[in-house]
Formats: C-alpha cells, sequence, structure tokens
C-alpha cells in the first residue's frame, strides 16, 4: 500500500508540474522529465508523426537528438502502425530493435516501454 500511495503523489505531482506548463515545447518537456521521474526510467522520448513523410519525427528526448523513424520500420515505428503498446525486457534481444542510435550515442538501450499518443479522434499522432 505504500508503494501505491508513493505512485499516486508522484503522479499528482507529475500533473501539477505539466498543467503549469503553456508552453506546447515546455509542457511536452516537462511530460518527459515527469515521465523519467514516475517511470524511474533513464530516458524518455516524445516523436510526432509527420503524415507527409510517413515518419516519426523526435520531438523532445533526454540524451537523444535529430532522429526520424519511418513508420513500420523498428519498435516505435511498429507501435505507430498498429498502435499497440509494447513493452520489451531485453532490447537487444528483440529482432526488431534497431540500436543505430545507441551505437551513434554510445548509450545501451536495455528496456523500451513504447506507447503511440492519439488525438480525440483516436488518430494516432506520435
Amino acid at each position: 500500500m505504500t508503494n501505491r500511495l508513493a505512485l499516486l503523489e508522484s503522479l499528482i505531482e507529475a500533473c501539477r508540474t505539466i498543467a503549469t506548463k503553456l508552453d506546447p515545447l515546455e509542457a511536452t518537456s516537462a511530460i518527459v522529465a515527469q515521465t523519467i521521474k514516475v517511470l524511474e526510467a533513464d530516458r524518455a522520448t516524445i516523436f510526432t508523426l509527420d503524415k507527409f513523410t510517413n515518419e516519426l519525427i523526435l520531438v523532445v528526448a533526454e540524451g537523444a537528438r535529430n532522429i526520424r523513424v519511418p513508420v513500420g520500420k523498428g519498435i516505435a515505428g511498429s507501435v505507430a502502425s498498429t498502435g499497440e503498446i509494447t513493452n520489451i525486457k531485453d532490447a537487444y534481444n528483440d529482432s526488431s530493435f534497431d540500436p543505430s542510435n545507441d551505437r551513434e550515442t554510445g548509450y545501451t538501450t536495455k528496456t523500451i516501454l513504447c506507447c503511440p499518443i492519439k488525438d480525440q479522434n483516436d488518430d494516432i499522432v506520435g
């Protein structure tokens, strides 16, 4: 029960922090920062879907930049294509994981939780 209460308090604090941001870029940065805190993650990333190029484009991230992912390719691209949440416990043992960004940054991805961002019409936008 104590862990559950701590999680709820953390979620409330995250919501308060995000709600104070009026600028969309500040809000998305706050979402990333609070997601890292709540999930106790190393990193978090938000991609938006460019419907003209059919690519996910990195908007906000901790420790990454200039990433574009074709819809249907890799884990994020697959989630953008299917709309299904994906939870991978060992990235390097998953055939859909693309380690090229790790090679460029020197970071080693261990686990991945990836979910689609949908708009009010339930269309995938990120």
